[in-house]
């Protein structure tokens, strides 16, 4: 159980106007971004540097590069790494 509401955000391209349609037809090259309850955890190099992510690794998924964050200094049993 979570003690509090677990909130997601993604990023994606936008190929189409149905939402539900957008979610369904993406591929890895198009989510540009997650994040959970306001933290980045994965996404492009770009994004995830926005976003301030201070410890994201850099990981391969297929041929694309994306960047992954595991430590959450701060936020006690978020430490994943």
């Amino acid at each position: 159980m979570f003690p509090a509401p677990l909130v997601l955000a993604l990023v994606v391209v936008d190929r189409v106007r149905d939402a539900l349609q957008q979610l369904a037809d993406r591929l890895e090259r198009d989510v540009q971004l997650v994040a959970i309850n306001g933290q980045p955890f994965y996404g492009t190099r770009n994004l995830m540097n926005a976003t301030g992510a201070k410890q994201a690794e850099r990981i391969a998924v297929g041929r694309l590069s994306r960047r992954v964050q595991l430590i959450y200094p701060g936020f006690r049993d978020a430490d994943m790494g």
